[in-house]
């Protein structure tokens, strides 16, 4: 969900997020949306505040999340998404 520009071409593209990224938004969404939600999230996932806060900024700059860290049509389409994926690769081990 992070925009680059391409090497080659100059264009930019969309960055997949990583396992862990994936991880921050299914903890965001199960839990309440409150002051310290950002802090909440990286105790569960055992991470730092700053890359947990970066990320969620990402996602509300690109319209996945609202400025509440509240889940947009296009943010939960992507989440379901990922989480189809995640479940079929872990079939495959």
């Amino acid at each position: 969900m992070v925009r680059q520009a391409c090497f080659f071409t100059g264009k930019e593209y969309t960055k997949n997020p990583s396992l862990l990224q994936i991880n921050y938004l299914m903890t965001l969404e199960k839990i309440e949306k409150k002051r310290g939600c950002v802090g909440t999230v990286a105790d569960i996932c055992g991470v730092s505040h700053g890359p947990v806060s970066r990320f969620f900024k990402e996602c509300v700059n690109y319209g996945y999340l609202t400025e509440q860290y509240t889940f947009t049509e296009a943010g939960t389409r992507a989440l379901r998404m990922y989480e189809r994926i995640l479940q079929v690769t872990q079939s495959f081990i």
